[in-house]
Formats: C-alpha cells, structure tokens, sequence
C-alpha cells in the first residue's frame, strides 16, 4: 500500500493563547538548527500542522529564506510548507519500513532536506533563489492552474449569469436582491415575503475547474464544489425549503420548523432541521456518500425505500441499493472547501477524477493494477506540472501533459 503525503491528526495551535509568535518563531529556529528537544518539537508541530495556521507557517518560512527584498513566491511558499510539515512529522515519527509516502519533489524540496544539518543550511541558501529566477517560471506560465471561484447562476427568468471573484453585482428579481460579492458568493435577500410574489427555480451550475458559495434567502449557507449543480426556490425558505443537487456541496443550513430542510441527490432524500452535513454524489463516483458535521439527519434511498438516522461524525454510502453508517474524520470530508484535497485510502482512479474536475482536464490513463490505495492531503493551488510530478513519484505510473489531456508516458 502506498500513501500521499503522512498526515497526523489535526490538533491545531493549542498554545496559541498560552505563547506569543515569538515563542513559536525561537521554536522554529531552533529547529532549523538542529537544537530542538522532543516536547518543543512536539508544540512547533501542534502549532504548524493545523489547517488554519497555514499563514503563519509560511511567514516563518518567508523570513527565513528571502532576501534582498526579494519575496518568495505564493505556490513556491506553500510546497514549501507541506515539505517542512512532512520533515517535522517524519523527525517525530520516522517512517515505518515499506511504506512508500507521497513527497513533492520540486525543486525547492531540495533546500528543506538542508535544515537538518543546521547552519550550513545558511551557507547554501543561495542555492535555492537559483528556482525562483524568472526563466525558471517561463515554464510555469504554460502550465495547468487549479480551479477557482466561478459559476453559472440562471434565474427563473431564463437570464444566465457568470459569477466569479473579479467584481460585484447586484441583480434584480421579482422581489429579490441577488449580490454578487467579490469573495466568490453570491447572496439571495428577500425585498417583499408575500408568497407567490417570487416563483420559479434558480439554479447555479459550477463547472469544472470551478467552486463557489451560496447565501439563500433563509440564510443557508451552499458550497459547491467543481461539477455541481444547485437548483432551489426563488425564495427559498418562503414556502419550501426543497432543492435539488448534482456533484457535491457542503450545507450550513438555517433553522426553520415551518419548512424542514430536503436535498435530493442521485436518488437519495436527506432532511435535515438546523444541521451542516456534506453530501457527494457525482454521476462518475462509485458511491453516494453523505456526511454529518453537526445536528441530526435523516438519509433516505428513495429507490429501495431504505432511511437512516445518523448523527455528528457519521457518514452514509449508498452503493446499488445498499446503505452503511459508518465513523468519519469530518475534518478530513469537508477539507476541498478550505481548499485542500484530503482523501483516506483512495484508488489512484479516485485521485485522477477529482484531478480532473479540480483542474478541467481529461484523464485518458491506463493504471496498472496493484497499484494500491493513498491517504493524504496537498493544498489545491499547486499548478499541474508539480502534481504530476509527485504522482509519478510514489505511483511509478508515467505521466504526460498535451494541451488539457493527462496520457500515460510509452
């Protein structure tokens, strides 16, 4: 069995409100000097390895290595934060024997293998601004980028929108404010409540290589992930609180006892009353797999007239006409929203198809068998080249890039 990148269960900074930046920063540099003892290693960890705390992580990486004023560059920064998180996992907990772990081979990767040799790490600094001179990012430029904040919103009057992140909006329908704001969301608010005043469906269809939020009418919150669709009330939460969905969404919902709350998904109905959940049910996945974070939730497969309850950390699959309720990580499910790809034993399938919607392309890709199952995560605004390269690294399996198209390399 092969893994992505090691990952440990996330605790978060718990000395955050104990320690200033500071204290973390002389941890950090006494790390880099190889001066470190096992119980501070163990707090810069807890400090480093939370999602939230990415910012902080890459701070410290930006003051140690620029120079000249020269600043480091975003993607660069934050490979480099996954390889320093990987070398403090692997400093407190070595690799197992034969176990293959995914690591990014980037160029820069280079660099961070110096800091366990302490100060010499200084001495060779130089060595690593030779990645980041302009020629090198010539081919940068030519490659696949990730995803970002764009959708498609058509009214019930026919009207098609693109929304994206680059401007605000406001539009106008039949009683209700539609915003379109520049942090990738688009808000619903109600100007006159008389029912029948706004009728129609809405819907917002996301494509690939896309993601994007939505603020209902009720005040339920909608994340979209690529390949998704939504299609809801006009004024939702006035006279039903009824939609339906495509892909896969995250759900923050409002509470209302007048009108329960129903998503209907590739067959299956899930109510819910003041809850958030996470569902995923694109038409290419082997499973439909619903996802409680807080509340209380009722799934039902309407083809087999089957229901379950399941409560916070519980996880529906439905499989031809068969439903499990099993424990999950939450974190772990909902992770694509904080724009992180996290999978748990996942075919290399199963990889390529969130590649291929996350970066709109096709994957035409032979995969040999035995190849095994990963476990990770890596942050999701690394640029192809980079990806493919780490996937060649821990698959074995050759990879090419020819215009928008993933090939096996002969």
């Amino acid at each position: 069995m092969s893994y992505w990148i090691f990952k440990s269960e996330r605790t978060g900074c718990k000395l955050r409100t104990l320690k200033t930046d500071q204290y973390i920063r002389d941890l950090y540099q006494k790390f880099l000097s190889n001066k470190i003892e096992p119980a501070e290693l163990q707090e810069l960890f807890d400090c480093l390895n939370d999602i939230t705390d990415q910012q902080r992580l890459k701070s410290l990486i930006n003051e140690t290595l620029s120079s000249d004023n020269v600043p480091i560059p975003e993607q660069q920064l934050a490979e480099l934060a996954i390889d320093v998180k990987q070398k403090l996992r692997d400093t407190l907990q070595p690799e197992p024997a034969r176990k293959s772990y995914w690591k990014f081979y980037a160029a820069v990767a280079a660099a961070i293998a110096l800091m366990a040799i302490g100060v010499s790490y200084y001495l060779h600094k130089e060595r690593l601004f030779f990645f980041f001179r302009e020629d090198k990012f010539k081919v940068a430029q030519q490659d696949i980028q990730p995803g970002g904040n764009k959708a498609i919103l058509t009214l019930s009057s026919g009207q098609r929108i693109e929304l994206d992140d680059k401007k605000e909006a406001l539009y106008q329908e039949s009683g209700i404010e539609i915003r379109q704001e520049k942090d990738g969301s688009v808000a619903y608010v109600l100007k006159n409540t008389q029912k029948g005043k706004a009728s129609g469906m809405n819907r917002i269809e996301v494509p690939k290589g896309g993601q994007y939020k939505v603020i209902l009418p009720d005040g339920t919150k909608v994340w979209l992930n690529s390949v998704s669709t939504l299609r809801y009330p006009a004024a939702f939460g006035t006279v039903s609180r009824t939609m339906e969905m495509t892909g896969e969404a995250f759900f923050a919902i409002a509470p209302n006892k007048n009108f329960p709350f129903k998503v209907i998904a590739s067959g299956q109905e899930v109510t819910a009353l003041g809850t958030s959940f996470n569902i995923n049910a694109y038409a290419n996945e082997p499973n439909i797999t619903t996802t409680l974070v807080e509340g209380k939730l009722k799934v039902e497969d309407i083809k087999v007239d089957k229901a379950v309850i399941i409560y916070p950390g519980q996880q529906t699959v439905s499989r031809n006409g068969k439903m499990t309720v099993s424990a999950v990580n939450t974190a772990d499910v909902t992770a694509w929203k904080e724009g992180l790809f996290v999978i748990n034993n996942s075919s290399l399938a199963g990889v390529m198809r969130q590649i291929e919607r996350w970066y709109d392309v096709t994957v035409d890709v032979e995969i040999p068998a035995g190849t095994g199952t990963y476990s990770g995560e890596l942050p999701k605004n690394i640029g192809m080249s980079e990806l493919l390269t780490s996937l060649e690294a821990v698959t074995g399996v050759k990879l090419k890039l020819e215009g928008r198209r993933i090939t096996t390399k002969e």
